[in-house]
Formats: structure tokens, sequence, C-alpha cells
């Protein structure tokens, strides 16, 4: 098989004594206690010469072949790094999945990267003529995402454990599926229509989620945002909602918790991440049932409000970004990991943190960060 030469180099890189003692770091984060020597973390998107270009990959979009290819070499490159990533493999993401299973068309935009789902409804009456939710549209993002994930199990020999991909929640799902200003009208102009189409969302969230546990043979970290981190598979799953920065609580309370309790209380937990400013969020998130994390860019949404709100009651997922919408200020990764290393430890919070590293650093640079890091985590 033509990836048994590197997966055997990686197993004798990545050995078993050093991937129990990140995941010992990461269990006790996840049962909200501190570490005993070091805040876990990961360094993101370390720096690649096989010229692949990792927003791609991020976005799904190369073939199976060279995307599972990138990621071994990948892993072979991550082994020299002392961080808590946990070798696994990821499949890719995009934000239309869901509607791609009720027939959404997609549209490639800017390099592979940028891509649009065109609306499927185009008024809330037609919610009722949705067809039913499928996984065979062999022209569907669904589908092809699902086919790349048995060919990394089946290349693999199951070797490696694969993320779950992240199917957004029933809002962010539902409103790409009608233009974006009909959508948010809709919800007080037609409520009933977007119940209607959230219950349809919520269903095929469950079917979605499902499948892939089967695929992966149980083998899954149930964890994609960001494909760094890694969560245990007692603590449910978790789900994105890329709209938070754009409703109100009102909105949250009537149309985002109960279909997030619904798969919060179907898997036993949830962690919830959202892109963007959603601090005035914050306190009705908090309601949903069995929330076990936050993930959020420290960039994008008030740190020090949202563990005002939280407290120790969560995991927190702390990345940086180049978005700035927060008090938190865009800084160099340098400050960066200095600023969160000391909020950590002064609120006694259970962390996990991720790095996000710039296009351009060279391996050199990304290891002194590497040395950096520690540094500053280290209890």
């Amino acid at each position: 098989m033509f990836f048994n030469d590197l997966l055997s180099e990686i197993v004798s890189l990545w050995p078993q004594d050093r991937i129990e003692r990140s995941k010992a770091r990461l269990l006790k984060v996840w049962d909200k206690k501190m570490p005993g020597d070091r805040i876990p973390f990961v360094i993101e998107r370390i720096p690649d010469e096989n010229g692949v270009n990792i927003d791609i990959l991020e976005s799904f979009g190369y073939s199976a072949d060279v995307s599972l290819y990138f990621q071994l070499c990948q892993l072979k490159k991550r082994s020299l790094f002392d961080d808590d990533y946990i070798p696994s493999l990821y499949d890719g993401y995009r934000h239309n999945i869901i509607p791609s299973g009720f027939g959404a068309v997609e549209e490639i935009k800017t390099n592979a990267t940028q891509y649009w789902s065109k609306p499927l409804l185009k008024e809330p009456m037609n919610v009722y003529d949705l067809p039913e939710f499928s996984f065979t549209m062999k022209d569907s993002t669904i589908y092809r995402l699902l086919e790349n994930m048995k060919f990394f199990r089946k290349e693999t020999c199951g070797r490696l454990p694969l993320h779950l991909v992240d199917p957004q929640d029933a809002m962010a799902n539902a409103s790409t599926m009608m233009d974006l200003n009909d959508y948010f009208i809709a919800l007080y102009s037609n409520p009933v229509e977007i119940h209607f189409l959230h219950r349809r969302c919520n269903d095929a969230i469950k079917k979605f989620v499902n499948v892939q546990m089967e695929i992966t043979e149980g083998d899954y970290i149930p964890i994609n945002t960001f494909w760094f981190s890694w969560m245990p598979q007692e603590k449910g799953i978790s789900l994105s909602i890329d709209v938070l920065a754009m409703v109100n609580p009102s909105n949250v309370k009537d149309f985002i918790t109960p279909y997030l309790d619904e798969i919060s209380s179907y898997y036993g937990g949830i962690v919830v991440h959202s892109c963007g400013n959603w601090v005035h969020n914050l306190e009705a998130i908090k309601k949903t049932a069995n929330l076990e994390g936050i993930d959020f860019g420290v960039t994008e949404t008030d740190t020090a409000e949202a563990i005002k709100v939280f407290g120790k009651d969560v995991t927190y997922l702390f990345h940086n970004s180049f978005v700035a919408a927060s008090p938190f200020s865009v800084q160099s990764q340098e400050k960066y990991i200095e600023a969160i290393a000391d909020i950590i430890k002064e609120n006694n919070i259970a962390a996990q943190v991720q790095i996000f590293m710039p296009n351009g650093y060279s391996t050199a640079e990304a290891l002194e960060l590497n040395k950096i890091a520690i540094k500053n985590f280290t209890f």
C-alpha cells in the first residue's frame, strides 16, 4: 500500500507514551481542572515545504490522496514539535455540507478557498418542498466528504483516528439555504416555517454525525473546531454556530437553543464555537444543556467577559486570529502566548490553547515559538 512506509515512520516518531502524556493533560482540562505540569497547547498550521496550500486543504479543496499524503507528511514534521497535538486525520470543512444533502449547489470562488452555496429556497413557504436529506448525490459536498473519510480509513488501515467534520448548527445551515436577509426577516414573519426548516436541519445533522461515527468504526475525535484540538468522546461533540455574531439573545433563545439542546442531549454533551464577536450572546449560550466547552478567537470575542459569564463551568478552547473585534488586540504570536498564559493562570481556568501560525513562518521560527510556549505555559 502506497502510504504504508509513511505510516510506519509516523508510528515510530510518535511513541504511545508521548501521546498519552498529552492526553493526560487534555483530559484534566476536559474535567475542568488544571494540569499538573503545563497548559496544553498546539501550534497550528506548521510550515510546509511540499507546496500544499493549507487553506485549500482546510476547505476540502484537494483530492483524497493528495490530502492524505500531505497530512501524513505533516505528522512527520509535527513530531519535531513538543506540543499536545494528537496524531489524527482531518477530512476538510465546508459551510454547505448539510445544505448539499438537500440539493444545494456550491460555487467555488478565489483559489479554491472561497466558496458559496446557492440558496435553495426562494421564499419561506418553500421549506415544505425540500427533498429528503441524502448522502448519495455524487456531485454533493457531503458525498465527497464521506467518500474521502472512507478512503482515509481504508488507506491507513485504521491506524489513525479521524476528526468528525463539523456540521454547523441548525440556524447556520438554514440561513445558507435562503437569501440571508430574507432568512433573518423570516425569523419574524414566518417563524413556523423557520422552525420546520430547523427541525429538518437538526435531523440531518444527527444523520451526518452518525454516519461518520460508523465510517470511522468508532475511532474518531469528536471535535473539528479546530482540527488541531482534541476532546474525549464521552464529552459529546463540537458544533459551530457561525451566526452568533449576527443575531440577538432572543433569536438564540427561540431559534438556536431548542435545537442545540436536542443535539447536546442526544450526544451527551456539546462544545460550541463561533467566529466573530458574540459577546452579546454569551449569557444565552450559557443556558445550553450539557455545555462542555466554548471555542472562540480571543481577538474576536472578549475573553474577560467570557470568563465572567462561564467561570470554571466549561473548558475553554482559545485561539488567536487576525480579526480584531475585541479588546484583546491583534498581536504577535509571542505576545499572544504571554497574554493568554497569564489569563489562564490568573483565573485558574481549564483551557487548551491553539497558536495560529500565519503563512510565511519558517520551521525554525515555528520551533522557536514552541520553546516560548513551553516557557509560558509551564506551571
